[in-house]
């Protein structure tokens, strides 16, 4: 079952995060760096009505952030798509659940809130050592379209983009 998160899902939420932040320093990905995403990151976003959790068996196992475009940051882009869109943050699936197509449960979510609203563009990215992520958004049929920075990470950034239903829509 995919549903908004709340308050009370925190301390569940930053659990799946630390454990996951362990698996990316393993792997010697950058990403999530100086403690980032924090507490305050997903309180945020869970006032903001964009924090999604999926459970299996009334215990969360991943999340994805769902949000309107409003980042500047895509901008830098040169082939950035201009239209409204949907961007895709912070998706985390514990260490233990995954391989289990808990992750495309929760893009397929993001595909169908989408379209439920009128928007045929979705817009993603991730750090460029992120294999698993990279190999994730090719697998979903999202399209590189270039690169980018942060403000506040030395990282660079692959930006994706999925355009939907875009044989009867113009994006």
């Amino acid at each position: 079952m995919i549903r908004l998160a709340t308050k009370k899902d925190l301390i569940n939420i930053m659990n799946i995060i630390n454990d996951v932040k362990k698996e990316m320093k393993k792997e010697n990905n950058p990403q999530w760096h100086d403690g980032y995403p924090l507490p305050c990151d997903f309180q945020k976003d869970i006032d903001e009505n964009s924090l999604y959790v999926i459970e299996e068996y009334n215990k969360i196992v991943g999340l994805i952030c769902i949000q309107i475009d409003l980042e500047d940051q895509y901008h830098q882009v040169k082939n950035e798509t201009v239209a409204p869109a949907l961007i895709l943050h912070r998706l985390a699936i514990s260490p233990k659940y995954q391989k289990r197509g808990y992750a495309q449960r929760l893009f397929q979510f993001a595909e169908e809130t989408a379209i439920k609203n009128n928007i045929f563009l979705l817009k993603a990215d991730t750090e460029k050592s992120n294999k698993k992520m990279n190999q994730l958004f090719q697998k979903l049929n999202f399209h590189q379209i270039g690169t980018l920075t942060w403000s506040d990470n030395d990282g660079i950034y692959n930006y994706y983009e999925k355009k939907l239903g875009s044989e009867n829509h113009e994006v």
